[in-house]
């Protein structure tokens, strides 16, 4: 794998059928997290690589998916969602997007936001659902989102940063922002939209109209 764009499948609540095939169709290598084989076989899904420590997976599961690479993670220190994007990494990933990260257990929800902010600074990394789309910006940086009007754009921070946001209907110049919910809820008002994150970290959470599928 080199400069490859990975799919990761996580073993949170499963994405529609339809978001991830049409996710599988335009990646380079689907890795799998430990338990969401299930999940892959109900699908019908070929992954590349299954990898954690494999505490989850029923006997069956390595007969099914007989064709991919399996490699056993045993780091207990580290949650096996972020081993596998240490592995991507490792194999050359320069793009990850993560399904079946959201939902579920809210503290796991928080870490894998938290585990973007780390990340991001690597590759280009984000989690996916059926509703939207989250990346992690770490400043100073300027980024692009493509965008339809009507699309919902949130910035979330944990630290006081300095943010602009363009081609929203509340445009933000050289803003502060604090922890809080001051910036939740913009709409797009172009077919894209322009962040410069001046200062600190920022989660932009993307909800397209009608979702990501």
């Amino acid at each position: 794998m080199s400069s490859e764009r990975v799919l990761l499948l996580a073993n949170g609540t499963p994405p529609s059928a339809t978001l991830i095939h049409k996710r599988v169709a335009d990646c380079s290598c689907l890795i799998v997290v430990d338990g969401a084989a299930e999940t892959a076989i109900s699908l019908g899904l070929e992954p590349h690589i299954v990898c954690g420590d494999f505490d989850s997976l029923p006997e069956h599961a390595r007969t099914r998916l007989s064709t991919a690479e399996w490699i056993q993670l045993e780091d207990q220190d580290m949650a096996d969602l972020e081993k596998a994007v240490l592995l991507a990494i490792e194999r050359g990933a320069a793009e990850i997007t993560v399904l079946g990260a959201t939902g579920g257990r809210m503290d796991h929800t928080l870490v894998n936001c938290s585990m973007l902010l780390h990340y991001s600074r690597k590759l280009s990394i984000k989690l996916e659902d059926d509703l939207s789309s989250i990346y992690a910006i770490t400043g100073p940086v300027q980024f692009d989102l493509v965008t339809k009007p009507g699309d919902t754009v949130s910035l979330a921070v944990f630290e006081p940063s300095v943010v602009s946001l363009y081609g929203v209907k509340w445009p933000l110049k050289n803003t502060s922002i604090t922890p809080g919910t001051f910036a939740v809820s913009n709409v797009a008002i172009d077919n894209r939209v322009k962040l410069s994150v001046e200062a600190g970290n920022v989660i932009l959470c993307h909800l397209p109209l009608g979702g990501n599928t």
